[in-house]
């Protein structure tokens, strides 16, 4: 007859059974993390000799300072530390220094230097960025509600405005307006164009320049409200 294992030898197996299976849970990877998005056409390209020459995509803008991403690029620098080199945007360059706040394996975040005059420069340069950035949703108990959908309204700076009435997430109607140019339309609907007046009236006109329309992509660009499918809409409604 067979002898019965000791009960030592069974709470023995049970315990490597329990930590077989710890292992095998830890071996499990962590979810993705969020996707940094670059800001479109902006770069900053680093020409400092401590480095080698790389251009950096700016995942975040402000009139005090901008966001790279390092994915990982460079050793993280310190906080303090200041990084010379050019500002690369859709409509030219600008030579500058940035003063590094914090560091990580994604992203550098850094300042501008107050005696600089980067920070005025950025501010006409990236105008039309940062009011797109700087939209700001007005409360939905402050919008006239309408029978087609959901009324959204953002509004900014520099008479910037975007109004749109949505259906579960897809666009049925909208108004931009941004520095002083209109422009609305919506599914089945012709698109018009015209520009704002003194008095916030909207002077209609046949076409906007191609310039303007392209300026109007690129505010598009930059508002973080809209989800991917609408940025895509609103883009090719105004071609």
């Amino acid at each position: 007859m067979l002898k019965s294992k000791p009960k030592e030898a069974k709470l023995l197996k049970k315990l490597k059974r329990v930590f077989k299976a710890q292992r095998k849970r830890a071996r499990v990877p962590r979810g993705p993390r969020l996707e940094i998005h670059p800001l479109s056409g902006i770069l900053f390209s680093l020409e400092d000799p401590r480095y080698p020459r790389i251009d950096f995509e700016v995942v975040n803008l402000s009139e005090d300072g901008i966001g790279l991403c390092n994915a990982p690029v460079i050793k993280r620098p310190s906080a303090g530390s200041r990084l010379s080199g050019t500002m690369v945007l859709p409509g030219g360059r600008c030579k500058t220094e940035l003063v590094v706040v914090h560091a990580s394996a994604t992203t550098i975040g850094c300042s501008f230097p107050q005696s600089s005059g980067i920070r005025t420069q950025v501010q006409q340069l990236f105008a039309l960025e940062l009011s797109a950035m700087n939209l700001i949703e007005v409360p939905a108990g402050e919008v006239k509600a309408t029978a087609d959908g959901t009324v959204r309204r953002f509004r900014s700076r520099n008479n910037c405005e975007l109004i749109f009435v949505e259906q579960d997430q897809a666009i049925v109607r909208f108004q931009l307006s941004f520095f002083g140019n209109y422009i609305e339309g919506g599914a089945g609907l012709k698109t018009k164009f015209g520009f704002l007046t003194a008095t916030s009236l909207v002077r209609l006109v046949p076409a906007l320049s191609s310039e303007v329309l392209k300026s109007a992509r690129r505010f598009l660009d930059h508002v973080p409200q809209l989800s991917p499918f609408q940025r895509a809409y609103l883009q090719k409604s105004i071609k």
